[in-house]
């Protein structure tokens, strides 16, 4: 039997891509963006901000993968850490 082709391309790994997803982090770039320009009128800019970013995380962290164990979540934060860190520190003594 053939499985129905859902609204899902692939992404550059192979992997299916939720488009719903996609769209939402496109939608809050797009919001923080003018609030950072301060293109829009003080109320719905000081409205955007109470909500922006941590949608913007919620919906990151929403494709993070499953772990599994907490030994493996642990092992995964810390190379995601200093990954991300030590880059971070060398650009900063720079």
């Amino acid at each position: 039997m053939e499985e129905k082709k859902r609204n899902v391309p692939e992404g550059q790994t192979g992997k299916a891509r939720i488009v719903f997803v996609d769209y939402m982090k496109a939608f809050l770039i797009v919001t923080v963006v003018l609030c950072h320009i301060n293109a829009l009128d003080p109320a719905v800019n000081a409205w955007l901000r109470s909500f922006n970013m941590p949608a913007f995380f919620f919906a990151g962290g929403f494709l993070l993968k499953d772990v599994g164990s907490p030994r493996e979540l642990a092992d995964a934060v810390g190379r995601k850490f200093r990954s991300l860190m030590i880059p971070y520190y060398l650009w900063a003594v720079i």
